[in-house]
């Protein structure tokens, strides 16, 4: 399962979709998605901790471009959409921790890199914050 943690800023969220991409040599896979009030940090292995969202079965995303990774965040082309059966609401300040699961390992591709640390933000702006968290190669619930 690839884990994130996604915080309110100032003001309120209401999340209404959640976009990515598939690694190279992806075939349609089988993704679910989880979240857990709180932090996703120190969870990711605790059952009772998340609640099924939704799930998708044969669901094709678009292929990373990998050798050019800085553009891929200016171009919407190259994310597909997760499956969200209706919108989150994330109260300021809160933190929703999630976990997305996909029976292919290049099912979902994973940005990674220097400066991209566990529980540190990946991404975000005043509004909000994207932590990274921990990819688990095994099922971890």
């Amino acid at each position: 399962g690839l884990f994130f943690d996604i915080k309110a800023g100032k003001k309120a969220l209401l999340v209404t979709s959640i976009r990515t991409a598939s690694c190279p040599g992806a075939v349609a896979t089988r993704v679910l998605i989880y979240t857990c009030k709180g932090s996703s940090q120190s969870h990711e292995s605790n059952a009772e901790h998340w609640t099924l969202l939704c799930t998708a079965d044969d669901l094709s995303l678009p292929i990373a471009d990998v050798k050019n990774v800085t553009n891929i965040s200016n171009h919407e082309e190259h994310y597909g959409e997760l499956p969200l059966e209706e919108p989150l609401f994330i109260d300021k300040g809160v933190t929703m921790g999630f976990c997305v699961m996909s029976n292919s390992a290049s099912g979902i591709a994973v940005r990674e890199g220097i400066g991209i640390h566990a529980g540190k933000p990946s991404s975000g702006d005043e509004h909000m914050q994207i932590m990274a968290g921990v990819l688990i190669t095994a099922p971890p619930l």
